[in-house]
């Protein structure tokens, strides 16, 4: 069961990733994100959604869980724990990829 705990992290942390990314300034999904950040204020909601790469591995999570028809089992908040450690060795490397997407970008 250890393996499947780790390969569902490692797919919902690239997902997640993904999500973050795209909610970006300037990636495809940039407009949802502002709207998000005009309307969604509240910190303690805001982070798990979509504005903390570290703290979208709670919300996420549980949402592509219940998408792949897992029961609620003690196996959710260890793969929670295990998604969350991902993003949290994951989140220098993707916040400097987004700057030096940006930068180039500005620079043409």
């Amino acid at each position: 069961m250890g393996k499947i705990i780790l390969i569902q992290a490692i797919q919902n942390s690239l997902c997640i990733l993904a999500i973050y990314t795209s909610l970006q300034e300037g990636m495809i999904f940039g407009i949802i994100g502002r709207f998000l950040a005009k309307y969604l204020t509240i910190s303690f909601v805001a982070k798990p959604i979509y504005s903390c790469f570290i703290c979208m591995g709670s919300f996420w999570s549980c949402v592509f869980w219940m998408v792949q028809g897992f029961d609620l089992t003690i196996y959710l908040p260890i793969t929670i724990l295990a998604t969350v450690g991902i993003n949290t060795l994951l989140s220098e490397k993707a916040e400097e990829l987004l700057f030096f997407y940006h930068k180039n970008r500005l620079a043409k």
